[in-house]
């Protein structure tokens, strides 16, 4: 006797099964909300229910909104950098006039995302002269959604937020103002 199989390529199970989980969400919720009568509820518990599979996303993007919308420091470099600019302008040997110390930062959610801090010291004033941070977003590929809900490598890679960095305007700021002679 022959048997019949039935080849589905992955993404296609990815999406069925993530637009199922959330409607069977949205279903036990709407029939929960209506037995109690209330919208809150419904609002609550499909966030809750959703949360199962998808809270560290919820968290992450969170967390980079954020660090985007209220960290007016993020971008910041040393406003008195007349002595930068007169070390780095006047150097005639190649020796680094900087060093660069890496630091890591305390998060309230070290299982979400690493604050990392660099600070371009001045080495003959040991002055801070700015300071750059990168925050990096940690992916796990032990989760509910892994597991159950076909999630590979590349769906995590697609969904989860980019880092957070200012490495380039912290080096335009620091470097590039002053090979032009003026920093701000």
């Amino acid at each position: 006797m022959n048997s019949l199989e039935f080849i589905v390529p992955q993404n296609f199970l990815f999406i069925f099964t993530n637009f199922s989980f959330i409607f069977f969400c949205f279903i036990l919720t709407y029939v929960i909300s209506r037995i109690i009568n209330s919208r809150i509820v419904f609002i609550l518990l499909f966030v809750g229910l959703s949360s199962i599979a998808y809270y560290d996303l919820f968290v992450k993007y969170a967390v980079k909104s954020y660090y985007e919308l209220t960290q007016n420091e993020f971008k910041k470099v040393n406003q008195n950098n007349q002595a930068l600019k007169n070390s780095l302008m006047s150097s005639s040997n190649d020796k680094s006039k900087l060093k660069v110390e890496k630091s890591i930062q305390p998060s309230f959610l070290p299982s979400v995302f690493i604050n990392q801090e660099y600070k371009f010291i001045d080495k003959s004033t040991n002055e801070v002269v700015a300071s750059a941070t990168n925050i990096s977003f940690i992916i796990e590929h032990h989760k509910f959604r892994n597991k159950y809900l076909y999630w590979g490598f590349e769906q995590e890679d697609e969904y989860n937020p980019d880092s957070i960095e200012n490495f380039n305007y912290i080096y335009k700021k620091v470097f590039a103002d002053v090979e032009k002679g003026s920093v701000k």
